[in-house]
């Protein structure tokens, strides 16, 4: 399981306080410019539901859905709250099937609060996700790569089947980007395992270890 025993969700759902958790990043390609952008999330007074904002495009209000659903699959509740999820800078259009692996961590954390032993705020999070949680492959790795090394961020989480190419673009001699750490994973309860457990299932720095997953897949819905 990835969500926290120690964490009481009851408790949570029924707090009158806001409930605000620590920024996920990941990336904005915004023409020839690729930026980092930020998501935060926080459960607020109001109507139950989850709303997304930051100058959306409809395929980030789909990939919340993604995101929620994945969640679901592995048991990851969420309450019957007001949560939003900000994308920021909000005068920038975000039009990426990228989010959504970022979003689903960004709640994740927000309801389960997990003890992690790895500081997110150094790490840029991309991938799309089926409804089960597994990560697909998007476009635009290599400019977000290459942003997120710039950036001096500690690493960069991408979908399994990207990272042919990015072992590709780790062959040219491009400054800063020989320190980024290129990590794949093909489902997010991977990424939510290593987060807890600060060690990796796939990736192009040798010097990480392999992880003792927490998660593991449910095939109680497989029609034989």
């Amino acid at each position: 399981m990835v969500k926290d025993p120690s964490r009481n969700e009851t408790q949570l759902c029924k707090s009158n306080e806001i409930s605000v958790q620590p920024t996920i990043c990941s990336a904005i390609i915004d023409g020839l410019q690729t930026r980092i952008a930020n998501l935060e999330t926080a459960i607020i007074k109001g109507y139950s539901g989850i709303q997304l904002i930051g100058h959306t495009a409809e395929i980030c209000e789909d990939g919340k859905e993604r995101a929620k659903s994945a969640l679901s699959h592995m048991g990851v509740d969420i309450p019957e709250r007001k949560i939003i999820i900000n994308i920021s800078p909000a005068d920038i259009k975000k039009n990426h099937n990228h989010f959504d692996l970022p979003m689903a961590i960004a709640l994740w954390s927000l309801v389960t609060e997990p003890k992690l032993r790895i500081k997110v705020d150094r790490w840029v999070f991309i991938g799309e996700l089926g409804i089960s949680g597994s990560i697909k492959p998007v476009k635009g790795v290599i400019s977000i790569a290459l942003c997120a090394a710039q950036n001096n961020f500690e690493g960069i989480i991408v979908p399994k089947d990207n990272l042919a190419e990015l072992k590709d673009l780790t062959r040219f001699n491009i400054p800063k980007l020989s320190n980024l750490n290129i990590l794949g994973f093909e489902h997010c309860g991977e990424v939510l395992n290593w987060l807890v457990a600060g060690t990796c299932q796939d990736n192009i720095n040798p010097m990480i270890s392999k992880p003792k997953l927490i998660y593991t897949p449910n095939f109680d819905d497989m029609v034989l």
